[in-house]
């Protein structure tokens, strides 16, 4: 069994992956691929127990009427494939002609994008939490679920403490203090965190400003292990004020 603190990078991981989200499986939560986040139309994951083998992955399609599995594991920090297991649907021998057929680089471009997932980074042991802190850079396409609300929350707060330092210029002060942002993305981020209704509008046009409403507030508390902790204890103990 995983420790708990496993379990909860387990739960950021799933937070910050377009690929999987929680399902329900007779009663219990199940871990489930979306069915559109592969090329293939048949594109299996499974993930290996930690007593049967950890950090281990496994990803299976189907070529030429045959079952292929390849096994990847990390190595050195790297996902790599160990080992490629090819099988008959009927257990039968491998026909000549299948080899020839088999064209295996779709396959790998497939998984060297799967590699880039949160999700199958944890179970191969070389995700890095730092990520989390930063969704917009590690998932820059949310894919189909979109972006949670809280992500918006998290920007809105940050503005929000920005503007107490610098009222003329917040946006560039955050520019500053987190890089690979543009002013552009950061005005973008910040006028849908608005449309969400997680930050009032500004005092007066043109002059920066707005306030945290009660549901962004409520979010940072929900998500305050994805959160900067000195950024939640701010805006907490202010509310509490």
């Amino acid at each position: 069994m995983r420790d708990k603190q496993s379990l909860v990078n387990l739960e950021k991981a799933v937070t910050a992956d377009s690929n999987y989200e929680w399902t329900e499986v007779k009663g219990r939560r199940a871990l489930g691929r979306l069915k559109s986040s592969s090329t293939f139309a048949k594109w299996e994951t499974r993930f290996a127990r930690v007593q049967e083998r950890p950090n281990t992955v496994f990803f299976t399609t189907e070529l030429e009427g045959a079952t292929l599995q390849v096994e990847v594991r990390a190595t050195h920090g790297q996902a790599a494939p160990h080992q490629i297991t090819i099988k008959m649907a009927d257990d039968s021998a491998l026909p000549p002609q299948v080899f020839p057929r088999l064209r295996i680089t779709p396959v790998f471009d497939q998984m060297s994008q799967d590699f880039k997932s949160p999700v199958i980074q944890f179970h191969l042991g070389i995700f890095e939490e730092s990520a989390w802190k930063e969704p917009f850079l590690s998932r820059p396409r949310p894919g189909r679920k979109g972006r949670p609300d809280w992500e918006y929350a998290m920007w809105a707060a940050r503005y929000v403490s920005a503007c107490r330092q610098d009222a003329r210029r917040p946006i560039a002060r955050l520019t500053k203090e987190h890089a690979n942002h543009t002013e552009s993305k950061l005005r973008a981020i910040l006028n849908k965190a608005r449309n969400r209704g997680l930050l009032t509008a500004t005092p007066q046009k043109g002059v920066a400003g707005g306030r945290l409403t009660k549901r962004a507030l409520q979010l940072l508390q929900e998500n305050r292990s994805l959160i900067d902790d000195d950024l939640i204890r701010e805006h907490l103990e202010d509310e509490e004020k």
